[in-house]
């Protein structure tokens, strides 16, 4: 959590965090103290750092279980 809030200290957009165990991704944005918290049915999506980059939460969780 340190290294996200220096990241976002230092000018990031946005920082994601995985938890592959749990099946959640928080995105954690500069302006706000609590994250969004997106379950694996969510899409990963920053159109304002990759336009029309779209990802399904499940498919990175898929990745990570060597599937």
């Amino acid at each position: 959590m340190k290294k996200s809030f220096q990241y976002l200290d230092a000018g990031v957009h946005s920082v994601w965090l995985f938890y592959p165990e749990a099946l959640r991704a928080y995105r954690y944005v500069s302006n706000r103290l609590e994250p969004e918290v997106f379950s694996e049915d969510h899409e990963f999506s920053e159109p304002e750092l990759l336009p029309g980059f779209v990802l399904k939460i499940s498919e990175i969780f898929s990745w990570s279980a060597g599937s």
